[in-house]
Parts: C-alpha cells; sequence; structure tokens
C-alpha cells in the first residue's frame, strides 16, 4: 500500500524534528530516518492510520517548536521501535484496540493522542524516546488492557527521568550490593538533608505502587514505608506495575554512564549507610 501524501509529509516533518533533540537512547537507527517503515502495509493498516490522523492532529496545533521537536522525535521513535517489533514477527493487536467506538474513535487514537501529549509536555528530554517505545509496545501487546495502558501513559508522563533511573535502578538491585539500613543511634547517623529530595522520590514511587520494598525479588512480604525515612536501596524492588512500566518504556535502555544515573546510584550506595530515622504508627481506635 502506498503511503498517504498526508502520512508521508507527517513522516518527513517527525524525522526533521526528531533530528533537534538528542536522544536517551542510543538514537534511532539510520533505516528508520531515512525510510518510512510505518505508512504501509508493513504493520498494519490499522495502526499506520492512527499514527497519521492523530499525530497530524497534534502537530497542527499551534506548539512551541520544542514541543514539535518531542513529537516528532516520539514518533520516529514509535516507527523505528515497531519496524523491530515487525521484524520479530510481532504484529499489530487485533482485539478490538483499533476498532472505532461509538463516537468514531478508537482505543488506538485515545492511546496515540495521550502518549504524543506526554512527550509534547516532556521537558525533560531524555524521556521522549522512551515514551515514543511506550506507544509502539502497547500497539502490538494484547496482554495490557485498555485502562491498564491509560496507567502507564499517566504514569510515565508524571515521573521525572530520576524516576525512571531507579526504576531501572531497582530492576537489578542485586547487582549493586548495596547495605541494609539500620536504626540511627546504632553507629550511623541519620542521612544528611541534601538526601532527602531523593528520598521523598523514592517514597512517592512506592506510594503510587511502582516500588515495593522486600528482601528478594521471590519473597511474598514487604516493608511498609510510611514516610521518606523508611527508604531503604537494598530492599527497592519493582511491583508488578512498576515491572510493566519498566519493561515498556524500556528503560534497560537507559544509558547507564548518564550523569543522572551515575549520581543516582552513587547517592543510593551513600544512603545505604545512613541511619533511619524512628517511624512510629498510633493505630488508633477501631
Amino acid at each position: 500500500m502506498a503511503a498517504s501524501k498526508r502520512g508521508l509529509a507527517l513522516w518527513k516533518f517527525s524525522v526533521g524534528m526528531a533530528a533537534k533533540l538528542s536522544g536517551g537512547m542510543a538514537g534511532v537507527g539510520t533505516t528508520a530516518m531515512t525510510t518510512n517503515p510505518f505508512w504501509g502495509a508493513a504493520v498494519g493498516v490499522s495502526l499506520a492510520h492512527t499514527l497519521e490522523r492523530v499525530g497530524t492532529e497534534v502537530v497542527e496545533r499551534r506548539l512551541a517548536p520544542r514541543q514539535n521537536a518531542r513529537v516528532g522525535r516520539a514518533i520516529v521513535i514509535a516507527c523505528s521501535k515497531l519496524k523491530e517489533h515487525q521484524m520479530r514477527g510481532m504484529q499489530p493487536r487485533d482485539d478490538g484496540f483499533f476498532d472505532p467506538g461509538h463516537d468514531g474513535r478508537s482505543a488506538a487514537d485515545e492511546v496515540t493522542e495521550a502518549t504524543l501529549q506526554a512527550a509534547m509536555n516532556s521537558a525533560q528530554e531524555q524521556k521522549v524516546d522512551f515514551i515514543g517505545a511506550l506507544l509502539a509496545n502497547i500497539s502490538v501487546k494484547r496482554d495490557i488492557d485498555v485502562p491498564t495502558t491509560h496507567l502507564l501513559i499517566e504514569l510515565a508522563s508524571s515521573l521525572s527521568y530520576r524516576a525512571f533511573a531507579l526504576m531501572r535502578i531497582a530492576g537489578n538491585i542485586d547487582t549493586f550490593g548495596f547495605g541494609t539500613r539500620i536504626r540511627a543511634g546504632e553507629g550511623l547517623s541519620e542521612a544528611p538533608p541534601d538526601f532527602h529530595p531523593l528520598m521523598v522520590e523514592i517514597y512517592e514511587l512506592s506510594r503510587r505502587g511502582v516500588i515495593v520494598q522486600k528482601d528478594s525479588a521471590a519473597s511474598t512480604d514487604s516493608y511498609a514505608t510510611l514516610d521518606c525515612s523508611d527508604v531503604d536501596p537494598s530492599k527497592m524492588r519493582l511491583s508488578t506495575v512498576g515491572q510493566l512500566l519498566h519493561d515498556n518504556l524500556e528503560l534497560a535502555n537507559l544509558d547507564a554512564s548518564a550523569a543522572v544515573y551515575a549520581r543516582t546510584v552513587d547517592q543510593l550506595r551513600k544512603l545505604s549507610h545512613c541511619g533511619k530515622g524512628t517511624s512510629v504508627l498510633d493505630g488508633g481506635t477501631y
């Protein structure tokens, strides 16, 4: 199927915009940047039409130049990932995801728009490549239902790039050899104030169900995180939702040599040698 003029125009726009941002991953392959892997039968007509229609609607809005660049790069990343999926034999989902509803919009339309908006509004532009990967993965994985897709998009949009790094670290926590924190006063002093923002961010990931504190990945018991003082780097594990988000953002590709990642690992290592504060749970009267 020949690419439509509208689709080809959007692809050329996206490629031009993508080059304006430095990516959080290794970047887009030469083939993806010079050919159109998306518009055509190769990856599914329904999927092609969805990105063509919704992507054009988004970029035709009055966006700031950098917003245009983020949307363009997210589209190119999504297309590149979809091409990789196709080469592995994966096909666009056929569970009604692309079928129009009573209002003429499909779940794919809503998800595509939400994902491109997440990329557009990402001031931390290192996140854009991962958000593009999320769109591609949602489009081929039938086991991720529509409400869950919106949860993943909302989390990806609202979390910081350091939170992305924390998820990558939590996914391989046993490789770092962090020590278990003990209570302050038992030979250790409490964490210094400059560690508190990191502790708050980990606590927020725990509160939102992305990270849990467990002794091992196989353990069925988890530790309560009452406030940020309870954070223990050695016990950070991805929850079920956290693992789903990690995998579909493809955070394994997050650059371990990046300054944010390296600093986060260093702070977690130092935090693991700081004493924990004392949390008191007042159960009250039931």
